[in-house]
Protein backbone atom coordinates (compact mmCIF):
# COMPACT_ATOMS: atom_id res chain seq x y z
CA UNK A 1 0.00 0.00 0.00
CA UNK A 2 1.24 3.48 -0.46
CA UNK A 3 1.99 5.34 2.73
CA UNK A 4 1.79 9.12 2.89
CA UNK A 5 1.83 12.08 5.42
CA UNK A 6 -1.33 14.18 6.09
CA UNK A 7 0.66 17.24 3.63
CA UNK A 8 1.11 15.05 1.02
CA UNK A 9 -0.11 16.24 -2.43
CA UNK A 10 -1.02 12.45 -3.34
CA UNK A 11 -4.38 13.33 -1.20
CA UNK A 12 -5.72 14.37 -4.67
CA UNK A 13 -4.86 10.90 -6.14
CA UNK A 14 -6.14 8.92 -2.98
CA UNK A 15 -9.73 10.79 -3.42
CA UNK A 16 -9.56 9.58 -7.61
CA UNK A 17 -9.02 6.30 -6.34
CA UNK A 18 -12.18 6.26 -3.56
CA UNK A 19 -14.02 7.20 -6.00
CA UNK A 20 -13.27 4.55 -8.09
CA UNK A 21 -13.48 1.95 -5.79
CA UNK A 22 -10.40 1.49 -3.77
CA UNK A 23 -10.11 1.02 0.00
CA UNK A 24 -7.80 4.26 1.74
CA UNK A 25 -6.91 4.25 5.25
CA UNK A 26 -7.67 7.15 6.68
CA UNK A 27 -6.71 8.84 10.38
CA UNK A 28 -9.83 10.01 12.47
CA UNK A 29 -9.40 11.75 16.15
CA UNK A 30 -10.55 8.09 17.28
CA UNK A 31 -8.94 5.37 15.51
CA UNK A 32 -7.91 5.00 11.74
CA UNK A 33 -10.53 3.93 9.25
CA UNK A 34 -10.76 1.46 7.02
CA UNK A 35 -12.36 3.56 4.10
CA UNK A 36 -14.50 3.08 0.79
CA UNK A 37 -17.24 4.87 -1.22
CA UNK A 38 -20.39 3.83 0.70
CA UNK A 39 -22.41 4.43 -2.58
CA UNK A 40 -20.27 1.43 -4.40
CA UNK A 41 -21.52 -2.00 -3.26
CA UNK A 42 -18.46 -3.77 -4.59
CA UNK A 43 -16.37 -1.03 -2.48
CA UNK A 44 -18.15 -2.13 0.54
CA UNK A 45 -17.57 -5.61 -0.07
CA UNK A 46 -13.96 -5.36 -0.22
CA UNK A 47 -14.20 -3.92 3.60
CA UNK A 48 -15.40 -6.51 5.02
CA UNK A 49 -12.93 -9.33 2.69
CA UNK A 50 -9.89 -7.27 4.01
CA UNK A 51 -11.26 -7.42 7.56
CA UNK A 52 -12.24 -10.09 7.30
CA UNK A 53 -15.83 -8.83 8.76
CA UNK A 54 -18.74 -10.69 9.03
CA UNK A 55 -21.43 -8.62 6.71
CA UNK A 56 -24.21 -8.57 9.38
CA UNK A 57 -21.85 -6.42 10.85
CA UNK A 58 -23.02 -2.73 10.39
CA UNK A 59 -20.88 0.05 9.41
CA UNK A 60 -20.43 3.27 10.36
CA UNK A 61 -19.79 6.29 7.15
CA UNK A 62 -18.41 9.52 7.52
CA UNK A 63 -18.99 12.91 5.67
CA UNK A 64 -17.99 16.28 6.30
CA UNK A 65 -20.93 18.62 7.31
CA UNK A 66 -24.14 18.55 8.77
CA UNK A 67 -25.86 19.03 5.38
CA UNK A 68 -24.44 15.91 3.95
CA UNK A 69 -26.37 14.16 7.58
CA UNK A 70 -29.17 15.56 6.58
CA UNK A 71 -28.82 14.48 2.99
CA UNK A 72 -27.95 10.31 3.43
CA UNK A 73 -30.38 10.29 6.22
CA UNK A 74 -34.46 10.80 6.42
CA UNK A 75 -37.12 11.79 9.55
CA UNK A 76 -34.20 13.32 11.39
CA UNK A 77 -35.71 14.20 15.30
CA UNK A 78 -35.96 17.85 15.69
CA UNK A 79 -32.73 17.80 18.16
CA UNK A 80 -30.65 16.78 16.05
CA UNK A 81 -28.84 19.94 14.58
CA UNK A 82 -28.30 20.89 17.84
CA UNK A 83 -26.50 17.38 18.61
CA UNK A 84 -24.58 18.19 15.16
CA UNK A 85 -23.41 22.10 15.88
CA UNK A 86 -22.15 21.01 19.52
CA UNK A 87 -20.58 17.66 19.26
CA UNK A 88 -19.12 17.83 15.03
CA UNK A 89 -16.52 17.07 13.88
CA UNK A 90 -16.04 14.74 16.96
CA UNK A 91 -16.33 11.21 18.13
CA UNK A 92 -19.56 11.06 17.85
CA UNK A 93 -22.06 8.81 15.85
CA UNK A 94 -26.12 9.02 15.20
CA UNK A 95 -27.71 6.29 14.43
CA UNK A 96 -30.57 7.86 12.07
CA UNK A 97 -33.40 6.48 9.42
CA UNK A 98 -30.79 6.16 6.29
CA UNK A 99 -32.05 7.27 3.16
CA UNK A 100 -32.35 4.79 0.44
CA UNK A 101 -29.12 6.26 -1.52
CA UNK A 102 -26.91 4.34 1.14
CA UNK A 103 -26.98 0.64 0.20
CA UNK A 104 -28.24 -1.94 2.36
CA UNK A 105 -24.73 -3.94 2.62
CA UNK A 106 -23.59 -0.66 4.58
CA UNK A 107 -26.13 -1.09 7.43
CA UNK A 108 -26.29 -4.75 7.27
CA UNK A 109 -29.93 -4.75 5.91
CA UNK A 110 -31.12 -2.65 8.93
CA UNK A 111 -33.23 0.67 7.92
CA UNK A 112 -31.09 2.70 10.09
CA UNK A 113 -27.58 3.88 9.50
CA UNK A 114 -24.72 5.23 11.75
CA UNK A 115 -22.97 8.58 10.44
CA UNK A 116 -20.41 11.03 11.84
CA UNK A 117 -18.25 13.56 11.16
CA UNK A 118 -15.11 12.93 11.75
CA UNK A 119 -12.65 15.89 13.66
CA UNK A 120 -9.19 15.08 11.32
CA UNK A 121 -8.21 18.20 9.15
CA UNK A 122 -6.74 15.48 6.30
CA UNK A 123 -9.59 13.79 6.11
CA UNK A 124 -12.01 16.32 6.43
CA UNK A 125 -10.08 17.54 3.43
CA UNK A 126 -10.65 13.69 1.60
CA UNK A 127 -14.05 13.67 1.95
CA UNK A 128 -14.74 17.28 0.34
CA UNK A 129 -12.56 15.95 -1.75
CA UNK A 130 -14.23 12.94 -2.93
CA UNK A 131 -17.72 14.32 -1.90
CA UNK A 132 -19.36 10.74 -1.36
CA UNK A 133 -20.17 8.99 2.03
CA UNK A 134 -17.12 7.47 2.83
CA UNK A 135 -17.93 3.79 4.72
CA UNK A 136 -15.08 3.28 7.41
CA UNK A 137 -14.77 1.10 10.33
CA UNK A 138 -11.64 0.61 12.26
CA UNK A 139 -8.88 -0.62 10.31
CA UNK A 140 -7.76 -3.23 12.26
CA UNK A 141 -8.49 -6.94 11.11
CA UNK A 142 -11.89 -8.21 12.47
CA UNK A 143 -11.68 -8.94 16.23
CA UNK A 144 -7.99 -7.35 16.99
CA UNK A 145 -7.40 -4.32 18.63
CA UNK A 146 -7.96 -0.87 16.56
CA UNK A 147 -5.24 0.55 15.19
CA UNK A 148 -4.42 4.19 16.75
CA UNK A 149 -1.28 4.80 14.74
CA UNK A 150 -0.02 3.97 11.30
CA UNK A 151 2.44 1.76 11.65
CA UNK A 152 -0.74 -0.67 13.63
CA UNK A 153 -2.33 -0.79 10.32
CA UNK A 154 0.99 -2.00 8.95
CA UNK A 155 1.38 -4.80 11.27
CA UNK A 156 -2.29 -6.12 10.44
CA UNK A 157 -2.23 -5.69 7.00
CA UNK A 158 1.68 -6.26 6.35
CA UNK A 159 1.97 -7.21 2.40
CA UNK A 160 -2.08 -7.47 1.09
CA UNK A 161 -2.35 -5.29 -1.96
CA UNK A 162 -6.02 -4.84 -1.27
CA UNK A 163 -6.00 -1.65 0.49
CA UNK A 164 -4.26 1.00 -1.98
CA UNK A 165 -3.49 4.21 0.96
CA UNK A 166 -2.51 4.78 4.13
CA UNK A 167 -2.30 8.39 5.31
CA UNK A 168 -0.57 8.84 8.38
CA UNK A 169 -1.32 11.44 10.50
CA UNK A 170 0.53 10.16 13.92
CA UNK A 171 -1.47 8.84 16.80
CA UNK A 172 -5.39 9.02 17.28
CA UNK A 173 -5.55 12.03 19.88
CA UNK A 174 -9.23 10.44 22.07
CA UNK A 175 -7.87 6.78 21.19
CA UNK A 176 -11.21 5.07 21.34
CA UNK A 177 -14.16 4.68 19.00
CA UNK A 178 -16.84 7.16 18.91
CA UNK A 179 -19.75 7.29 21.01
CA UNK A 180 -23.06 5.72 19.06
CA UNK A 181 -26.15 7.01 19.82
CA UNK A 182 -29.68 5.84 18.43
CA UNK A 183 -31.94 8.89 17.76
CA UNK A 184 -35.42 8.44 17.73
CA UNK A 185 -38.49 11.11 18.16
CA UNK A 186 -38.73 11.46 21.61
CA UNK A 187 -35.40 9.77 23.24
CA UNK A 188 -32.11 8.84 22.75
CA UNK A 189 -30.45 5.66 23.85
CA UNK A 190 -26.91 5.06 23.48
CA UNK A 191 -26.18 1.59 22.12
CA UNK A 192 -22.15 2.31 22.66
CA UNK A 193 -20.40 4.59 25.20
CA UNK A 194 -17.06 6.88 24.53
CA UNK A 195 -15.64 10.02 25.26
CA UNK A 196 -18.97 11.84 24.84
CA UNK A 197 -21.55 10.75 27.80
CA UNK A 198 -24.56 10.58 28.48
CA UNK A 199 -24.00 13.80 31.00
CA UNK A 200 -22.67 15.63 28.37
CA UNK A 201 -25.63 14.59 26.02
CA UNK A 202 -27.95 15.21 28.55
CA UNK A 203 -26.47 19.05 28.70
CA UNK A 204 -27.41 19.69 25.19
CA UNK A 205 -30.67 17.86 24.19
CA UNK A 206 -33.86 17.92 26.17
CA UNK A 207 -35.24 14.27 25.70
CA UNK A 208 -34.94 11.75 27.64
CA UNK A 209 -31.62 9.47 27.16
CA UNK A 210 -31.33 5.95 28.11
CA UNK A 211 -28.39 3.58 27.72
CA UNK A 212 -29.13 0.37 25.65
CA UNK A 213 -29.42 -3.05 27.79
CA UNK A 214 -30.94 -5.42 24.93
CA UNK A 215 -29.01 -7.73 22.45
CA UNK A 216 -30.61 -6.71 19.25
CA UNK A 217 -27.99 -5.47 16.72
CA UNK A 218 -28.71 -2.08 16.07
CA UNK A 219 -25.37 -0.40 14.98
CA UNK A 220 -21.43 -1.63 14.77
CA UNK A 221 -19.61 -2.88 17.99
CA UNK A 222 -22.25 -4.32 19.58
CA UNK A 223 -22.56 -8.54 18.29
CA UNK A 224 -19.06 -9.57 18.15
CA UNK A 225 -15.65 -9.79 20.41
CA UNK A 226 -13.54 -7.02 19.65
CA UNK A 227 -10.12 -5.51 20.72
CA UNK A 228 -8.24 -8.48 21.52
CA UNK A 229 -4.37 -9.04 20.90
CA UNK A 230 -2.86 -12.02 20.58
CA UNK A 231 -2.40 -13.17 23.68
CA UNK A 232 -5.48 -13.55 26.48
CA UNK A 233 -6.91 -10.29 28.23
CA UNK A 234 -8.30 -10.78 32.10
CA UNK A 235 -9.68 -8.79 34.60
CA UNK A 236 -9.10 -9.07 38.04
CA UNK A 237 -8.47 -7.19 41.73
CA UNK A 238 -5.07 -8.26 41.84
CA UNK A 239 -1.70 -8.22 40.59
CA UNK A 240 -0.45 -11.37 39.49
CA UNK A 241 2.95 -11.73 40.21
CA UNK A 242 4.51 -13.56 37.16
CA UNK A 243 6.93 -12.45 34.54
CA UNK A 244 4.97 -13.23 31.93
CA UNK A 245 2.00 -11.66 32.97
CA UNK A 246 1.70 -7.69 32.04
CA UNK A 247 -0.48 -6.21 35.20
CA UNK A 248 -2.20 -2.76 33.71
CA UNK A 249 -4.25 -0.50 35.84
CA UNK A 250 -6.12 2.63 34.87
CA UNK A 251 -4.42 6.31 35.24
CA UNK A 252 -6.57 7.40 37.83
CA UNK A 253 -5.85 4.43 40.22
CA UNK A 254 -3.20 3.89 42.99
CA UNK A 255 -2.03 0.69 41.80
CA UNK A 256 1.67 0.62 41.04
CA UNK A 257 1.40 -0.96 37.60
CA UNK A 258 1.79 0.42 34.06
CA UNK A 259 -0.45 2.72 33.49
CA UNK A 260 -3.61 3.02 30.55
CA UNK A 261 -6.16 5.30 29.99
CA UNK A 262 -8.33 5.69 26.40
CA UNK A 263 -5.22 7.20 24.53
CA UNK A 264 -3.31 4.39 25.04
CA UNK A 265 -5.08 1.28 25.66
CA UNK A 266 -4.71 -0.42 22.42
CA UNK A 267 -1.05 0.35 21.70
CA UNK A 268 -0.58 -1.61 25.24
CA UNK A 269 -2.03 -3.99 23.62
CA UNK A 270 -0.55 -4.49 20.72
CA UNK A 271 3.01 -3.72 22.36
CA UNK A 272 2.17 -6.55 24.85
CA UNK A 273 1.95 -8.92 21.97
CA UNK A 274 5.29 -8.55 20.75
CA UNK A 275 7.43 -8.78 23.57
CA UNK A 276 7.97 -11.26 26.33
CA UNK A 277 4.27 -11.63 27.75
CA UNK A 278 1.70 -14.20 27.64
CA UNK A 279 -1.41 -12.64 29.58
CA UNK A 280 -2.25 -9.01 30.28
CA UNK A 281 -4.20 -8.76 33.24
CA UNK A 282 -5.95 -5.78 33.97
CA UNK A 283 -6.82 -4.58 37.80
CA UNK A 284 -10.45 -4.00 38.35
CA UNK A 285 -10.96 -0.70 40.17
CA UNK A 286 -13.72 1.61 41.22
CA UNK A 287 -11.97 4.19 39.28
CA UNK A 288 -12.00 2.23 36.03
CA UNK A 289 -15.44 0.98 36.87
CA UNK A 290 -16.60 4.61 36.80
CA UNK A 291 -15.09 4.86 32.66
CA UNK A 292 -17.92 3.50 31.09
CA UNK A 293 -16.08 3.84 27.86
CA UNK A 294 -13.22 2.14 28.75
CA UNK A 295 -14.56 -0.49 30.59
CA UNK A 296 -17.02 -1.27 27.77
CA UNK A 297 -13.91 -2.13 25.49
CA UNK A 298 -11.68 -3.75 28.26
CA UNK A 299 -14.86 -5.77 28.57
CA UNK A 300 -15.08 -6.78 24.99
CA UNK A 301 -11.26 -7.41 24.49
CA UNK A 302 -11.87 -10.32 27.46
CA UNK A 303 -15.28 -11.92 25.58
CA UNK A 304 -17.23 -11.04 28.60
Amino acid sequence: MKVIDKNSDLINDFAEKLKLGELIVIPTETVYGLAANALDENAVKKIFATKGRPQDNPLIIHTYSKEKIFEFTQNQPDYIGKLIDTFMPGPLTLVLDKNLIIPSIVSAGLNTVAIRIPNNEVTLKLLELVDLPLAAPSANKSGRPSPTKAQHILDDYKADESIYGLIDDSDCEVGIESTIIKCESDKIIILRPGKISKEDLENVVDVKIEEYIGKELLSPGMKYKHYSPDIPVQISKDVIDNDNTLNISYIKSNIDTMKFDESNIYRIFRDAEKGKFSKINIIETKELLNNIALYNRIKKATNQ
